[in-house]
């Protein structure tokens, strides 16, 4: 957190005092903690370097000032490193968070789809999207949606206050306060993972109101089962009425 107290005399960029610093953990590593604040029990493969996001928000508007990315080099994950078999005895689901830094090529994805009896999720930045195995439950946003070469009918598209399109069905967005949007997308992805698993026929459903219910929070937010259930009961009810 910050405040902004003057002009910069050096320039015209604004001055801002550092009031308070936290942490949390992105990226995978927060599609991971919302899945077990929901129960799901999980396993994590990541890179051994991440990339750090630095975000400067002022202290009494809550608005983000301004965010600083260090992206190092990272090296991507062999196939070989993967050991299909015990997934496919092991887990339920395999859910793929690519921010396309490097550690995940499409032949890598497409392999683990072609080789994994279970379902497999993926949230991805990357722009040629039909080079995707169409069995993937395939999530992006409205802004990657915009960015992307082509859009595969089977894409799941989040579209913040205007909801969710997936095979050209449209949901309605969970009606609530948004304080910030950060992370919401990965609340979403558990949200739909779980849904998948315990609910099928409400997978979308779930991962709209745990996305929105994140956005009610400064920061990366991952809304509990009993959040979720409730927020799920309203959003349901809103739909019938």
């Amino acid at each position: 957190m910050c405040r902004n107290t003057r002009l910069n005399p050096e320039s015209s960029a604004p001055l801002v005092q550092v009031t308070s610093l936290y942490s949390k953990n992105g990226m995978a590593a927060n599609v991971e903690q919302c899945l077990k604040e929901l129960g799901v029990r999980t396993s994590l493969v990541t890179s051994k370097e991440c990339s750090i996001k630095r975000r400067y928000v002022n202290a009494k508007s809550k608005e983000q000032l301004l965010r600083v990315d260090f992206d190092p080099k990272i090296e991507p994950l062999l196939q070989e490193e993967l050991d299909i078999a015990s997934y496919n005895r092991i887990y339920d689901a395999i859910v793929i968070a690519d921010y396309d830094k490097g550690f995940l090529t499409y032949s890598t994805i497409n392999y683990i789809a072609d080789n994994y009896s279970g379902p497999v999720f993926l949230d991805t930045k990357k722009k040629e999207l039909e080079r995707i195995n169409s069995k993937i439950f395939l999530k992006i946003n409205e802004h990657e949606a915009n960015a992307a070469i082509k859009v595969p009918d089977h894409t799941i598209v989040t579209m913040g206050a205007s909801g969710v399109i997936w095979y050209n069905d449209r949901w309605p967005a969970y009606k609530t306060e948004m304080v910030d949007v950060c992370g919401a997308g990965d609340a979403f992805m558990a949200g739909i993972v779980y849904g998948y698993l315990t609910d099928n026929n409400n997978m979308i459903e779930y991962g709209i109101v745990n996305g929105g219910l994140s956005v009610r929070h400064l920061g990366t937010y991952s809304p509990s089962l009993k959040e979720l259930k409730e927020g799920l009961n309203e959003y349901l009810s809103s739909k019938r009425s």
